[in-house]
């Protein structure tokens, strides 16, 4: 289960965890079409969604995705978005379920090989994590994800800031946007999950 931060003997320590998936509301399905009206080449439709509250809100769509130039057949595919207390909703993360082989290539969303961290990827995890307190995270490697902005995915070695605390592995996901006028965006913290060591 998904979760701000955990600890391997503690189910949640920073935020809530996600809702049972349900029916898409008309006020999800425009967050859903505001966070996707810049993708292109796979068409989306929302069946349910699931929630968890953030400093903002994150969303669980399942979606059936098609890629129009491909024909009609349809994959399964979960499209997170990002709602900040204040801004426009973003994508913060697609994985297709079970895509084709010949078909991946074209699917919006696909993640980067892993690779070690280096001075741009490691600036871009200080920044997204300053302020974070409780618990050390030491990023290993990271991949890559092209939205509207890029995603980033970095295995961490982590542990609580505590005397006797075990060492775990974790997950910390970080987008960033769009820059604006040049500026550049912030790196903003989406998620962080705790896993075994031989994942």
């Amino acid at each position: 289960m998904s979760q701000v931060a955990t600890t391997l003997d503690k189910a949640e320590v920073l935020c809530g965890g996600w809702s049972p998936f349900r029916s898409v509301t008309e006020q999800d399905l425009g967050v859903f079409k505001a966070a996707t009206k810049h993708l292109l080449g796979v068409d989306y439709t929302p069946l349910l969604v699931s929630t968890q509250v953030v400093a903002g809100m994150n969303y669980h769509f399942k979606c059936d995705a098609i890629i129009p130039t491909l024909g009609t057949s349809t994959n399964e595919a979960i499209v997170t978005i990002y709602q900040p207390l204040s801004g426009e909703p973003r994508v913060s993360n697609i994985s297709i379920e079970h895509p084709p082989v010949e078909h991946e290539q074209f699917l919006v969303g696909g993640w980067s090989q892993w690779k070690l961290i280096d001075d741009e990827s490691q600036a871009i995890f200080n920044k997204a994590l300053s302020g974070l307190i409780g618990i050390d995270y030491t990023p290993i490697e990271v991949s890559e994800q092209v939205v509207a902005g890029m995603n980033y995915k970095f295995k961490c070695d982590a542990q609580v800031v505590s005397p006797g605390a075990q060492p775990y592995k974790a997950m910390v996901q970080i987008h960033v946007g769009l820059a604006k006028d040049g500026i550049p965006a912030v790196p903003v913290l989406t998620d962080i999950q705790s896993f075994a060591k031989n994942e």
